[in-house]
């Protein structure tokens, strides 16, 4: 009965964050495209008339800026509607690309960890592991409990709470992460208009800190995860093949002290990527984006306008004499020019 119970439940980590990885593709690429479809000719106008009448104020001087802040603003209104409309293909392999790397790093950790999980090549894997771990050691405990024994239900109880506690919060901590990351991409064409807008700024300052906060999270929590599902199956598999009687309180409340411990390491590590992304905007990003291009078109135009230049004149046009009868022609001409001026 509890080989059953285990093996039921060995792929239900697994094969839900694989479900909910397809599904967020599908959402983010699908989102996206019928997203920017709708926002496409609206951002292309707004655009090119914000363009159009910057370009035009320069010029008549209504309003003071240097060439490097138009340029600076050209590219990024470029940029902008490049990610708009160009990009769906983009944003969906952006998200893979973050979620590849943070599942290398969690098998990396994991395989880096001195107390060894087999069959824990990846921090899936390990989650299930460990989750499967928790129910066998719960249910052993629990079995030999009864009305005369009940100290051993709530051993049991206990263990089944702080572990299915420990691998739940982790997978929603990841679920929350990976869906938050696909939905903030798939607005990016309606935050996008926000800013043209200079009171909407504040709107796109936190649609970005979002993003960076939920790049970090899932980051943070891998990290934090891989340290507590090693530390938890260090204590679990001491007692791996012992009877309830062996195992007792002793056995129990180590393992629920370590679940605590980790619980907390979880909860720390999902403040912390929230806080740091917090501290990120569009004054600290999206501005280095284009000054790399616009500091160098700037310095070309600085050095053209550093050049002096003369007109010719038709001094400029007569040849260097040589010889007496160069000489006599040379202070001829040189005689009819002054009396043309």
């Amino acid at each position: 009965m509890l080989e059953n119970l285990t093996i039921e439940g060995s792929n239900f980590v697994t094969n839900t964050l694989f479900e909910i990885d397809l599904l967020l593709q599908n959402y983010v690429f699908n989102g996206f495209a019928a997203l920017s479809n709708y926002l496409k000719i609206p951002l292309g106008i707004i655009a090119t008339i914000y363009i159009v009448i910057l370009g035009y104020s320069i010029m008549l001087g209504w309003v003071k800026t240097s060439m490097s802040h138009f340029i600076k603003t050209t590219l990024k209104i470029g940029f902008i509607y490049m990610a708009v409309t160009q990009w769906a293909w983009v944003s969906q392999n952006f998200i893979d690309l973050i979620n590849g790397l943070i599942n290398e790093l969690g098998s990396e950790l994991i395989s880096a960890s001195p107390t060894h999980i087999p069959g824990g090549d990846n921090i899936n894997n390990a989650m299930q592991i460990v989750l499967n771990q928790f129910t066998k050691l719960g249910t052993i405990v629990f079995q030999i409990g009864g009305f005369n024994n009940m100290g051993a239900w709530l051993d049991g109880i206990l263990l089944w709470m702080f572990g299915y506690t420990l691998v739940g919060l982790a997978l929603l901590e990841i679920i929350v992460a990976k869906v938050l990351l696909a939905l903030l991409f798939v607005l990016t064409p309606l935050i996008a208009l926000f800013y043209f807008f200079k009171p909407f700024h504040g709107i796109v300052d936190r649609w970005l800190s979002a993003i960076i906060s939920a790049a970090l999270l899932q980051l943070l929590i891998t990290a934090t995860l891989t340290f507590a599902l090693s530390l938890a199956y260090w204590w679990l598999q001491i007692h791996n093949g012992q009877s309830a009687l062996q195992i007792g309180n002793a056995g129990v409340l180590p393992i629920i002290i370590l679940g605590i411990i980790c619980v907390g390491l979880l909860w720390k590590s999902a403040e912390l990527a929230y806080i740091l992304g917090g501290s990120v905007n569009t004054s600290f990003i999206s501005l280095q984006i284009a000054n790399g291009l616009a500091d160098s078109l700037n310095n070309a135009i600085n050095k053209i306008n550093a050049a002096p230049f003369h007109p010719p004149t038709a001094k400029d046009f007569i040849p260097t004499p040589t010889g007496a009868t160069g000489m006599a022609t040379f202070k001829a001409t040189q005689t009819s020019l002054r009396q043309g001026e």
